[in-house]
């Protein structure tokens, strides 16, 4: 099941996005440490945890590493993985797509 029917994407530029609204902004370090995961201590941890549901997790897997993702080489053992894939992006931050 994925968002209900009253979920609407936000569109316009920032000063269209309501005060109420979630909003997500980033920035670039030349010190950046790429995160590791899973986490492990004395590393960088994951920074930010993100889901995004997708009808087909295997197209969703297809259009991520098209834009430049990649799986992640660990996949928890207990998780259908037709259902969930761990991904990273290419600055090395977790993601999941679930369906």
């Amino acid at each position: 099941m994925g968002p209900g029917p009253d979920v609407q994407p936000v569109t316009g530029g920032p000063d269209s996005v309501p005060p109420t609204a979630a909003r997500r902004s980033s920035s670039s370090s030349r010190s950046h440490v790429r995160p590791v995961w899973p986490g492990a201590p004395g590393t960088q941890g994951m920074q930010i945890h993100l889901d995004i549901w997708v009808e087909d997790v295997a197209a969703g897997v297809a259009w991520a590493t098209a834009c430049g993702a990649t799986e992640a080489e660990h996949q928890p053992e207990d998780r259908d993985h037709d259902r969930l894939r761990i991904m990273l992006d290419p600055a090395g931050h977790p993601f999941c797509l679930w369906s």
